[in-house]
């Protein structure tokens, strides 16, 4: 965020995602679409935040020390999350993640990523619930994690490139250069 910040325009979008994510393009400029006609339906000040995957109402805030996603009270006291994005990353435009980005300065960093920018910070720089979407159509598909030893099974691997080959295909023009 700090990079998109500091060098892009603000109209731009950026979207944040894991390197194990693949990127449906078709679905995603669907998306934007739909996300832009929201803005000038419903007279929004700015483009929203957009979840890949889902839109998550109050998540429960993990308190056991064994689990990844552990976040300690004196980081975040409160049991559950603002609404926020599940997984599969977000998107909205420069100038948006660039409040984001000024806000997360100003506050503790808790490590569920997701749910600390689409949810808490996004309260933070005043940006309402309604304004988080779930993408229109499937944007993205995460491959299978890998193990300790930076492998992953070979059945997974192909299971998720299957399910990836057969995404609906459409022939859609994405740009004109």
């Amino acid at each position: 965020m700090q990079w998109a910040s500091e060098k892009l325009p603000k109209n731009f979008l950026v979207l944040l995602t894991d390197d194990s994510m693949f990127l449906h393009v078709v679905n995603l400029r669907l998306t934007i679409t739909s996300a832009a006609w929201n803005v000038k339906h419903h007279n929004w000040p700015e483009f929203p935040l957009v979840c890949a995957t889902r839109t998550v109402k109050s998540a429960p805030v993990v308190r056991s020390r064994t689990d990844p996603q552990f976040v300690a009270e004196s980081d975040y006291r409160w049991p559950m999350f603002p609404t926020s994005c599940a997984r599969g990353g977000y998107w909205s435009s420069v100038a948006i993640m660039s409040e984001l980005f000024r806000k997360s300065v100003s506050l503790q960093h808790v490590r569920t990523t997701d749910a600390w920018v689409t949810g808490v910070l996004r309260r933070g720089i005043g940006m309402p619930s309604r304004m988080l979407l779930k993408a229109a159509k499937q944007v993205t598909y995460q491959l299978p994690s890998w193990d300790n030893e930076g492998k992953t099974r070979l059945a997974q691997m192909r299971e998720a490139w299957e399910n990836v080959r057969t995404w609906p295909r459409k022939h859609v023009r994405l740009c004109s250069c």
